[in-house]
């Protein structure tokens, strides 16, 4: 295995969490906002507050992505020769373990589905369809309080 140049890939990770970082940011206030909006007035939470402590949470959480995923990207680079087809294909994957299994965890606790009175996770929309309906109706919206209260 060739030598690592770790500064190369601290930069790179400092690029990607940046990238991430505001991408998130942007996807999660401007596009995602009434969604999410929805979600915690079905739950009968209030949001939380802006507050600078949640900035650098997030900020160290994509940092920690940005790190992971360029180490990914140098992990494979010996198999698939480096370059721009090996670099997408680490951020598919970096993707798909971060965007995709991550959230996953949470398809059976049927928070957000249950709260946004449909199904708005990928996999628990195509292999659940009608099963989300028929637990949040049963549940009921004193069960959907308490599970906001517990998680939160």
């Amino acid at each position: 295995m060739p030598k690592i140049n770790w500064v190369r890939v601290i930069v790179g990770g400092l690029v990607v969490a940046a990238i991430c970082f505001f991408s998130d940011g942007l996807l999660h206030e401007k596009l995602l906002g009434t969604d999410w909006k929805a979600a915690y007035d079905n739950l009968g939470a209030a949001p939380p507050e802006p507050h600078s402590i949640s900035l650098v949470y997030f900020a160290v959480f994509e940092l920690g992505r940005g790190l992971l995923s360029m180490f990914l990207y140098v992990l494979m680079r010996p198999h698939w020769r480096p370059g721009p087809k090996t670099a997408a294909l680490a951020g598919a994957v970096a993707w798909l373990a971060f965007s995709i299994a991550g959230p996953a965890q949470f398809i059976p606790l049927v928070l957000l589905e249950c709260s946004m009175g449909q199904s708005r996770s990928f996999p628990a929309g195509y292999i659940n369809r009608g099963r989300y309906r028929r637990r949040c109706s049963l549940q009921g919206s004193s069960h959907s309080g308490r599970t906001a209260g517990a998680i939160m």
